[in-house]
């Protein structure tokens, strides 16, 4: 190969380059590097548009890209420390490991740490990454302990040390580097201090810098000539005690030394030493002087690291500036369990009162509590006694008579001299049902429904969802801005908060200027509703400065997401899939609002729900494993004006996606007319399927398209298997599938063998994939032959009959009976119970036409037969088609003359398949009015299936009734099934909009009915289904109950 050069990117002529690159690394990252989505060249420009970076290298030899290295500023993660440099990404060509090239980037970004004037750098990985932790080692970077994998580099530092140039002039910082390299955490001890040590050796010259873990930086320097160490006697002091610091210098030259301290403190360290003295030419000398540790010293600075003493020692004409970290410890500390305490008005809340001790030595103390008005407390004086490093803990039984926010002032009060009281406030949230609480303590916002705990951070201004019964954060959310996005204009900036309630509601709004964008202002809000519901506003005004070009972003991140599902209602199907699985990437799913059905997004864990929605404001969406995005369009923002605020919503609560989408339609605006009548379903991420999940034929074979999608980009290949059962057979029954993702289905045609037997037959598509399988379950409804329906006229008893006749069953029709079903004739016998010519009383009702009737009532009160049974019917033979058959038999159609039902036309279908078992009735109002509508119809089937329906018993989901004195009905049922034990004969009876009642009329018999209310606007028509099969038994009746998926 030729000899690699390191070069900041070009991307006018990279990016092809760099995507071939990423593709052809994934055998190195263990998982892969793409997940299996190949990059473009579009993907990686906008990646590197989205990272503020301040230098992007990369490699190339030979033609192409065999390297790269993105370095930044700091970065938030694990603990917000800023002023050094951060590693984000080194990737290297799998065929060109071993190359020194990787070495070669880790070195030239030291380069830039060293420009940049920062002290160390850092970088994230793992802990069987053996290629490259040796590597990382041999670059000066220390495996930090109780990390997997956080990895810092001092030799920035180093290289800018006075003391430490001269070395350095004279040898190359690398190649004089000794370092032995094991693949584990660095956790060395010097002088009772936590180090890394540095170390150089070259032609008889050395050199060692002692870092200070806990400072992040050096405590100690040794030359050929001199050492220099600040040494503290105790790294973890108590608050409020002394602690000794040591300084030492080795004079190791033949001629004295003279030296001079200056020692001081901060964060809650007191010290401000000066001293000089001389150091005789061979000797070692150290001095000492007192720290004071306060009763304010924190233990960790907000960074993470420790407060520090600064020492700066010059020695002869030369400064050396050593830091030396002290974590101060609480002698005595009070908290809560739970942490946040949380009550409702009235109840007693049990907690706990936990006091803790590191004192070497046992103590004795009483802890009084002062509770305000409308708080009672079990006990408001509590003895403890403690052990050196121990724990106590204290029962307490809190009452709060109302809501609100309350405060008890807590005093612990040790029995030993020398030991101040400690006083701690205990913070208590009441919140009723229907309620919020809100306190703004500091720089942060604490709110409280009954059920969440919202909390809002000045730092990022971020919101974290919490639940209070489990203490998990299902949801959080922050602003940014950009391109660039990342780091974030706000990691380093801190929102002035302030707090608006109102009755039901709490707003809190953050103000904050960007880091980047100089006079400009984000504007944030959350909106936070007793229901739960919450909404985010973000906007950006230009107060003064140059134009503003960028959007607007709301960041969403989803804790365990590994364990959670997501649920997108894309165009293509609502698709649920494991987080984890899909999407893979910020492009595996859509990115355009438009490809969604709806505007709104859900993620599911163990009977929770955490989801968002967003308004026409957003103009992109990003969606991957843990993370989420809204934004706003591209604007260019000049002087004085503001964007228009990005919307979002965010609902968390218990129950799942269809209890959140509810919520987040509402929010958005979006109306879900006859929502309670359509099942929603979801969709996996791939999936092979007929286009139904029934089909009805009167074939012997059925010719399908099993249709394979994919919503996801990720390239898959596999195979598609067809089984059937019950003698459904499939050919061919299995098929390869290849490379199968998004805009790339795959139709694999089908032939279905079905029995000659009525009935309902299972099937189903299962779709193997390398990362994925699916099975989709399909029916197939025998429900005849082929052949032909008569319909004829005639009259009986005087009155006109319609008969309609399929070669297995023969119905007749009254047209004025009710008009109603008067016979049906299933193989010569007699199905229906009818009192034709005349209606007969039955139970409570007269009159009563019995048989299969549909109806209308004018309202509640009315009769049980209808309103319909005194106007006129016209009569005519019909074919209709519908579920991929076609369906004849006779149509009656009326417009009543009654005045009340006068703008309605009512039409009632008799319905039938050729050597079939089935009977489908419709009844079907049309609205003549321009304006709305109501009425109230159904229809009833009696039954005696060759027998008396008093014998026959009543089955359906969850019910079974035989026959019995009392009655009972069941309302809104999809299916049920009259059956006759003795002869086994059955009857299915099939309501697709849910309407089906089963009722037991007690010793009068059992039989099925149909009741709604149909809501009509102006000129609409509505329909109501019923579909009757007769089974030769009850396994017949129960494989047919798919016919309301027909």
């Amino acid at each position: 190969m030729s000899e690699a050069v390191i070069r900041p990117i070009d991307l006018e002529r990279d990016c092809a380059l760099l995507a071939d690159l990423f593709n052809e690394s994934e055998p190195a990252w263990p998982g892969g590097f793409t997940d299996g989505i190949p990059l473009t060249e579009a993907e990686i420009r906008d990646w590197m548009r989205d990272e503020r970076t301040l230098v992007t290298l990369v490699a190339e030899a030979d033609g192409r890209l065999v390297g790269f290295c993105s370095f930044l500023e700091g970065t938030p993660w694990p603990s917000g420390q800023y002023g050094s440099g951060y590693l984000d990404l080194l990737n290297v060509h799998p065929d060109y490991h071993g190359n020194s090239i990787g070495r070669r980037l880790l070195q030239a970004t030291i380069e830039y740490s060293v420009k940049q004037g920062w002290v160390y750098q850092t970088l994230g990985t793992w802990s069987a990454n053996y290629k490259a932790v040796p590597a990382y080692k041999r670059t000066g970077h220390f495996w930090r302990p109780d990390s997997s994998v956080w990895m810092q580099n001092y030799i920035p530092g180093a290289l800018q040390m006075p003391i430490a140039m001269p070395f350095f002039e004279r040898h190359d910082w690398y190649r004089s580097y000794v370092r032995t390299i094991e693949q584990h955490q660095d956790d060395e001890r010097w002088e009772g201090l936590k180090v890394y040590r540095e170390h150089w050796e070259a032609d008889g010259e050395a050199l060692t810098i002692w870092i200070d873990r806990e400072a992040n930086a050096p405590c100690a320097v040794e030359t050929d000539q001199v050492l220099v160490a600040a040494i503290p006697e105790d790294i973890e002091p108590l608050q409020g005690t002394s602690v000794r610091m040591n300084w030492r210098v080795t004079n190791k030259t033949d001629h004295a030394i003279h030296v001079y301290v200056n020692a001081t403190g901060a964060d809650g360290l007191s010290v401000d030493h000066r001293e000089a003295f001389t150091v005789p030419g061979g000797l070692s000398v150290d001095h000492a002087a007192t720290v004071q540790v306060t009763d304010k010293a924190p233990h960790a600075k907000p960074d993470g690291t420790a407060p520090s003493v600064r020492s700066v020692i010059t020695l002869d004409h030369n400064e050396v500036e050593l830091f030396s970290g002290l974590r101060a410890r609480k002698p005595l500390s009070i908290d809560t369990d739970p942490e946040n305490v949380s009550l409702s008005p009235g109840v007693p809340t049990a907690i706990t009162l936990q006091v803790h001790s590191e004192l070497p030595e046992g103590v004795r103390a009483t802890c009084y509590l002062q509770p305000p008005a409308g708080v009672t407390l079990d006990r408001d004086t509590l003895p403890v006694s403690l052990e050196g490093g121990g724990h106590a803990a204290l029962p307490l039984v809190v009452t709060a008579a109302a809501g609100g926010v309350l405060v008890i002032p807590v005093r612990l009060v040790p029995e030993r001299e020398g030991l101040e009281p400690v006083r701690e406030e205990l913070t208590l949230f009441c919140v009723a049902p229907g309620t919020v609480a809100s306190r703004l303590s500091g720089e942060d916002a604490r709110i409280e429904t009954d059920a969440l705990r919202y909390e809002v951070s000045a730092r990022l201004g971020q919101l974290t969802v919490t639940h209070k019964g489990s203490e998990s954060t299902p949801l959080k959310v922050r602003p940014s801005l950009g391109p660039p996005y990342y780091p974030g204009d706000f990691d380093r900036r801190h929102f002035q908060l302030r707090l608006e309630a109102s009755d039901g509601r709490v707003t809190v709004c953050l103000e904050a200027e960007p880091e980047h964008y100089a006079d400009t202002l984000m504007r944030l809000s959350y909106t936070i509703c007793a229901n739960d519901l919450v909404t985010a506003e973000a906007s950006l005004q230009n107060l003064g400065g140059e134009t503003f070009s960028g959007l607007v972003s709301l960041d969403v991140s989803w804790q365990d997401s590994q364990a959670r599902d997501i649920i997108l209602p894309l165009k293509e199907g609502t698709v649920r899939a494991p987080l984890s699985e899909y999407p893979r990437s910020w492009t595996d799913a859509p990115r355009d609002p438009s490809e969604y059905a709806e505007p709104w997004a859900a993620t599911e864990l163990r009977g929770h729900v955490a989801a968002m929605a967003w308004d026409r404001g957003t103009a992109s969406l990003r969606f991957t494993s843990g993370e989420g995005a809204c934004r706003s369009e591209q604007v260019d923002l000049a002087r004085g004006e503001r964007t228009d605020p990005l919307r979002c919503a965010f609902w968390v609560g218990r129950g799942d996606w269809k209890i959140a989408r509810e919520m987040l339609m509402r929010w958005a605006g979006i109306a879900q007319p006859g929502s309670e009548d359509r099942e929603l379903t979801t969709r996996p991420v791939v999936r092979a399927t007929p286009g139904w999940p029934v089909v009805a034929t009167l074939d012997d074979h059925l010719d399908v398209d099993v249709t394979v999608d994919s919503v996801s980009i990720r390239p898959m290949h596999g195979t598609l298997y067809v089984r059937g059962t019950g003698g459904l057979h499939a050919e061919p029954a299995e098929a390869p599938i290849l490379r199968l993702q998004r805009d790339n289905r795959q139709v694999v045609p089908v032939r279905l063998s079905v029995p000659e037997r009525c009935g309902g037959y299972q099937g189903e598509a299962r779709l193997e994939l390398q990362a994925m399988t699916s099975v989709t379950p399909f029916g197939v409804l025998r429900l005849g032959r082929r052949g032909e329906v008569s319909v004829d006229s005639e009259t009986r008893a005087g009155r006109p009959v319609w008969k309609i006749s399929n070669g297995e069953s023969t119905f007749a029709v009254g047209e004025d009976f009710g008009p109603s079903l008067i016979s049906w004739l299933w193989r010569g016998q007699e199905q229906v119970v009818s009192p034709f010519p005349e209606p007969a009383p039955f139970a409570w009702s007269y009159p009563y036409y019995h048989g299969v009737q549909f109806r209308l009532w004018l309202d509640d009160d009315a009769e049980a037969c209808g309103n319909l049974v005194d106007e006129r019917f016209a009569a005519q033979p019909v074919a209709v088609q519908s579920g991929g058959l076609n369906w004849l038999g006779l149509r009656l159609t009326a417009r009543p003359e009654r005045k009340e039902l006068h703008d309605l036309s009512v039409e009632i279908d008799y319905l039938t398949l050729p050597y079939s078992p089935v009977l489908k009735g419709v009844l079907r109002v049309t609205n003549l009015r321009a304006t709305r509508q109501q009425a109230l119809v159904g229809g009833s089937a009696q039954l005696s299936l060759g027998a008396d329906m008093r014998e026959l018993h009543l089955r359906g989901e969850q019910y079974a009734h035989q026959p019995m004195v009392w009655g009972n009905t069941q309302r809104g049922r999809t299916w049920g099934i009259l059956h006759h034990p003795e002869s086994g004969a059955a009857l299915l009876g099939v309501s697709p909009q849910r309407r089906l009642d089963l009722s037991d009329q007690g010793r009068y018999g059992r039989s099925l009915s149909l009741r709604e209310t149909m809501r009509l606007p102006g000129g609409a028509v509505r329909e109501l289904e019923l579909y009757m099969v007769r089974c030769d038994d009850l396994a017949m009746a129960q494989s047919l109950r798919s016919l309301a998926l027909l």
